[in-house]
């Protein structure tokens, strides 16, 4: 296979106020979720509109987002991805906006998927970024601080969304709007990001990429919904779509030069891209669906307010922010392999220690074995996932950073929403019998996903850095 690349050693290194920018846009995107989720009794308590039909604010952003994430990373990779950061990051400003001061329900969902796909265009490019600016061990901790913004960003979003929701009958606009303030501190520091791109001048796929969203939004819409308004003929024609976009998306993606395909059929078998897709498929099917089934449990089963749900949350939340940043530290002369394995396995445990806790003591389990347990969990997720995002970057070439970025995030926003459906179903079908044993049922689910996790990891072996010119399927290990 014949790649063009760029040099290993980049021109201009990334310096700490870029570095501060980039992740601060990582924690924006995952901002927006986490208020988004906390901001929504307030907009059904002002506009009136059912619970389930409000819901539709939430998905809507993620079908956006999920469906320009390769899209913006491959626009990246051609066009510049300080450019694509920088325009992302206006667009998110501009729609939030929009989100804020929406006249009408339907007009907000419009600016939501706006939101997303601009959300979608600006992430991509924090990763691939990185891969591109820096080396050894500091792209290593700056990988490592891009998952924190995974749980740091997510929190933030909850309390301060929590707290601005609440704070005035309108506060779900001041919740969205808060957004915009973020972006522009962001944009305030973009000339200090390194502009990079891949090698090239290729054509773009617009076909691909039309395709590649068609999937995207024919698998989200159905999984999404489900919660609320069920799972009817509609859902099952759309999975239908899907899959058959899938196969023709294939199809064409084979039959285009590599530097002209939106997702180049060959470089997704390397296996250690694969794999890490896989994993990262496992990863947030948990992760989604317990941030979605603990919100449940103490909103609906034990009767807290969402600012308190997101309180509580909060012991989960340190110990995946302190287990990745301290990532590079542990990580450093240790095989991925052994250490995601070691953070799977303490993930199925301390699940099944939250099992029995809620089935024996529900309605009022132990606080101080609790919270001990959640932070336990929130460690071992952050030492399963910090390897994980620096095996799969590590493993492409520069000039497709923005593939791999793009293709990680679009899994991570596919199987959240899969984790959310699944375990939501679960939980509710068992909540008959009590808010505890729904919560078991789920913890149970999500411990038997975090073993299949480890059974793959064990797998995979260590690569080397992909040199200039060098073939990814040669230099790999795997």
């Amino acid at each position: 296979m014949t790649t063009t690349t760029l040099p290993a050693s980049p021109t201009r290194q990334l310096d700490a106020i870029g570095a501060v920018a980039l992740l601060g846009g990582g924690a924006i995107a995952n901002y927006i979720v986490g208020c988004a989720a906390v901001a929504l009794p307030s907009l059904v308590a002002e506009t009136g509109i059912a619970s389930d039909v409000a819901g539709l604010a939430l998905s809507i952003f993620s079908v956006g987002f999920a469906a320009v994430l390769v899209l913006g990373g491959r626009l990246g990779d051609r066009f510049g991805r300080r450019r694509l950061f920088g325009i992302g990051l206006a667009a998110l400003a501009v729609t939030s906006v929009g989100v804020a001061l929406a006249p009408t329900f339907w007009i907000l969902l419009v600016a939501r998927i706006l939101q997303g796909i601009a959300a979608g265009l600006m992430l991509p490019q924090v990763l691939s970024t990185v891969q591109a600016t820096t080396s050894g061990q500091e792209r290593v901790r700056l990988s490592a601080w891009y998952v924190v913004t995974v749980a740091l960003g997510a929190t933030a979003g909850q309390l301060v969304g929590g707290s601005l929701a609440g704070a005035a009958p309108s506060g779900w606009r001041l919740a969205f709007g808060s957004t915009t303030v973020l972006a522009v501190a962001v944009l305030a520091m973009l000339g200090r990001v390194p502009e990079t791109r891949g090698g090239g001048r290729a054509r773009l796929d617009p076909v691909g990429a039309v395709g590649f969203a068609v999937v995207v939004v024919a698998v989200l819409v159905p999984v999404s919904l489900s919660r609320s308004l069920g799972w009817s003929w509609w859902s099952t024609a759309a999975i239908v779509v899907a899959v058959l976009a899938a196969v023709a998306f294939w199809r064409w993606e084979g039959r285009l030069p590599v530097g002209q395909a939106l997702a180049p059929p060959v470089l997704l078998r390397q296996r250690v891209l694969l794999m890490g897709l896989v994993l990262t498929a496992l990863f947030f099917t948990g992760y989604g669906g317990f941030v979605a089934v603990f919100g449940l449990m103490t909103q609906s089963g034990l009767g807290l307010s969402p600012m308190v749900s997101a309180l509580c949350f909060v012991p989960f939340a340190t110990g995946f922010i302190v287990a990745s940043a301290a990532g590079p530290r542990y990580n450093r002369g240790r095989r991925p392999a052994v250490v995601m394995v070691t953070g799977g396995v303490a993930q199925a445990l301390s699940l099944l220690g939250l099992a029995c806790l809620m089935v024996t003591q529900w309605p009022s389990p132990d606080q101080w074995v609790l919270q001990p347990l959640l932070i336990v969990l929130g460690v071992a997720q952050g030492v399963m996932y910090s390897p994980l995002i620096g095996m799969v970057m590590g493993a492409v070439p520069p000039e497709t950073a923005g593939l791999a970025s793009g293709l990680i995030g679009t899994a991570q926003q596919l199987f959240t929403a899969v984790g959310v459906a699944v375990l939501g179903l679960v939980y509710a079908g068992l909540a008959g019998v009590s808010g505890g044993v729904a919560f078991a049922g789920c913890v149970v689910l999500q411990a038997a996903l975090a073993l299949v996790f480890v059974a793959l990891a064990r797998g995979v072996r260590p690569v080397r850095q992909v040199k200039p010119g060098g073939d990814p399927e040669v230099d790999s290990l795997s």
